[in-house]
């Protein structure tokens, strides 16, 4: 196990993805994420999508939807067929980047929320 701590903070966190391009060429398919950061994702794909392919991605966040230009740094077949794909965003607009920044702050939101309202063992 990688012991390096991670350049961006992620988060678990499924969205709709459309990959709309791999390497120029077009693609449109639907994939989910399953990990969310500020400098990638990852997602599920039924199909590879190649090491150090450059990807143009579509990912909704409701209400919004925002896109972004990644790589492909990593890509693992599992038991199901499917993959687990690493992205790292190449290029993002700055108000695409508020919409992903976003989502840390819901996140942050919920689990102080959760914090706050579970039982503390000494509290019993």
């Amino acid at each position: 196990m990688n012991s390096r701590p991670r350049r961006y903070p992620r988060i678990a966190s499924r969205h709709t993805v459309l990959v709309t391009a791999v390497e120029g060429e077009r693609l449109d398919r639907f994939v989910k994420t399953h990990t969310v950061g500020l400098g990638g994702c990852g997602i599920s794909s039924s199909h590879p999508l190649g090491i150090g392919g450059v990807v143009e991605l579509m990912i909704s966040v409701r209400p919004r939807a925002f896109s972004a230009k990644g790589r492909v740094v990593y890509q693992t077949p599992l038991p199901n067929g499917e993959f687990d794909v690493g992205i790292e965003f190449l290029d993002i607009a700055p108000e695409d980047h508020e919409i992903l920044s976003g989502l840390f702050e819901v996140s942050r939101e919920t689990t102080e929320v959760r914090f706050i309202t579970e039982k503390k063992p000494e509290d019993t």
